[in-house]
């Protein structure tokens, strides 16, 4: 069975209990299966953190009944952005019986050959990033892509914080309706791009958080937006560009950001707000000379 954290608060069942149950795998009653893990669990633990493990493990589902579920992995050869990280769902399991996790320190996939630039008024350093050779994962499209040279501010470090880790584990969450472990991914992210927002892997991270989650799920959005609105030159960063045009939402985002709107629009709850809305949209677009009021009204 997968290790307790180090830091372990009263969990479900406390702490002491709950670290001998789980790790004995005594009273089990259910089985959650993604990639490499299989995780012996009990079903009233799953149910009373999860609303929709306390559906699914019920009599009215076949993987109620059957004791076991398998999650579709981002291992899996046919794997896309739906499916589920295995090391997060390990993680997630973690917590619901220790109200905490711990990710493993991982190095950073990304490799770095510094070069000294001399400039009229001080210096520069930059860092070249070498494809890696790691198994490719979610990131596979963009990552390692760029042949010039990204800005990266600071020296090299080792990890990023496990900004990725947190990021996966919040995008489980999500998925599970765990909101508790929403809360706790999200401090964490939060923490680990302060220090890391000049990371490479901050580009992944970003890749991750606009690609699992609905633009109606904001906590670690609105981190992305305000980090790369506080660090500007994060913009000239080829990777960090190619996430942006990949994904509609993330560039309509800092564009609102940029003319110093809410990163998206007030959701209506009448007509009068729906017409605040669209007033609001077409008023964006005019600044950036996408419409007219001419036009507008002409439609």
């Amino acid at each position: 069975m997968a290790s307790a954290p180090t830091s372990r608060k009263q969990g479900f069942v406390g702490a002491d209990r709950g670290s001998s149950l789980y790790e004995s795998g005594e009273l089990t009653d259910f089985t959650i299966e993604c990639g490499k893990h299989s995780m012996r669990v009990h079903k009233a633990v799953l149910g009373a953190q999860s609303e929709h493990f306390r559906v699914l493990c019920g009599q009215k589902f076949k993987e109620g009944c059957e004791g076991k579920v398998v999650l579709k992995s981002t291992e899996d050869d046919d794997a896309d952005e739906a499916c589920d990280d295995p090391e997060a769902i390990k993680l997630m399991v973690n917590f619901l019986y220790y109200e905490d996790y711990k990710a493993e320190q991982i190095l950073t996939k990304f490799h770095y050959t510094q070069t000294l630039r001399m400039t009229g008024s001080g210096s520069s350093t930059q860092y070249k990033v070498i494809k890696s050779k790691a198994k490719p994962g979610i990131f596979r499209n963009l990552r390692g892509r760029p042949k010039a040279l990204p800005t990266v501010f600071g020296p090299p470090r080792p990890s990023d914080g496990n900004m990725v880790v947190h990021a996966r584990v919040f995008a489980v969450a999500t998925k599970y309706s765990i909101p508790a472990l929403q809360t706790l991914a999200c401090s964490k992210f939060a923490a680990a791009v302060a220090v890391n927002w000049d990371h490479p892997h901050f580009a992944e991270a970003t890749h991750i958080v606009y690609n699992t989650t609905v633009g109606s799920v904001r906590q670690l959005r609105d981190i992305v937006c305000d980090t790369i609105r506080d660090h500007k030159d994060l913009l000239d960063v080829p990777v960090i560009e190619s996430v942006i045009k990949a994904n509609k939402d993330f560039s309509h985002e800092l564009l609102r950001l940029a003319y110093e709107l809410p990163a998206t629009a007030k959701e209506g709850s009448g007509e009068g707000d729906t017409e605040d809305e669209d007033m609001e949209d077409r008023e964006l677009l005019s600044m950036v000379g996408g419409v007219s009021e001419s036009d507008s009204d002409s439609n």
